[in-house]
């Protein structure tokens, strides 16, 4: 299998993140974990042997 160090598409969606994010009500990062949502996107990482970063 090869993985790719970058691809566009994944580079265009970190390029989001930080509107989508605020979009969110979330400014702080402390606070990205405890939001709902994201804390379910973390669980389901989890669930598939993803780390989650702190």
């Amino acid at each position: 299998m090869f993985v790719e160090e970058k691809n566009d598409y994944v580079e265009a969606l970190k390029k989001k993140l930080p509107r989508i994010v605020q979009g969110y009500g979330l400014f702080k990062t402390d606070d990205l974990s405890k939001h709902p949502r994201i804390a379910n996107w973390r669980k389901i990482y989890s669930a598939m042997g993803v780390k989650p970063s702190s």
